[in-house]
C-alpha cells in the first residue's frame, strides 16, 4: 500500500466513524485530503488500487458505498511458519514469573497458585 493509499484509507475510516458508517463522496475525499475538486480522478485511482489490494470493496453505481475490509497481517503464513516465529520469540524473551496479586506467592509459569482466595489473581512479569 502506498502512502497516499494509506492516507485515503485513513480518511475513509475517520469519515465513516464520524458519520455513522456513511462513506465520503469522491469530492469530499478530494477536498478533505487537500486536493482540488478537479482531481477526483486521482482519488478514484487510489480507490481502484485499494480495491485491487483487497483493502476496500465498492458497490458500482452506488454513491457512498465503500466497505473497508479488515486486513489480516497473518494471511499467507502457514501454521508451521507461525509456530516457528512464536517459538523463536519465546526463546529470545526474558524468563517470566507469575505472582499472586494478593499473597505474593510466585511460580515459574502462570499456573494457578494456591493462596487464601478461591481464585488467585495472577500477575505475570519478567523475572528479576
Amino acid at each position: 500500500m502506498t502512502p497516499k493509499q494509506l492516507e485515503v484509507l485513513d480518511f475513509i475510516q475517520a469519515y465513516q466513524a464520524k458519520h455513522r458508517g456513511v462513506s465520503p463522496t469522491l469530492a469530499e475525499m478530494a477536498s478533505g485530503l487537500g486536493y482540488s475538486t478537479k482531481t477526483r480522478a486521482s482519488v478514484s485511482g487510489l480507490l481502484d488500487g485499494l480495491e485491487r489490494e483487497g483493502r476496500i470493496r465498492r458497490e458500482r453505481r452506488r454513491a457512498r458505498a465503500i466497505t473497508i475490509i479488515p486486513h489480516n497481517p497473518l494471511a499467507g503464513f502457514t501454521t508451521a511458519q507461525l509456530q516457528a516465529e512464536i517459538d523463536a520469540r519465546a526463546a529470545a524473551s526474558a524468563p517470566m514469573v507469575a505472582a499472586c496479586g494478593d499473597c505474593g506467592e510466585r511460580a515459574a509459569s502462570p499456573t494457578l497458585i494456591e493462596c487464601n482466595r478461591t481464585v488467585c489473581p495472577m500477575r505475570v512479569r519478567e523475572a528479576a
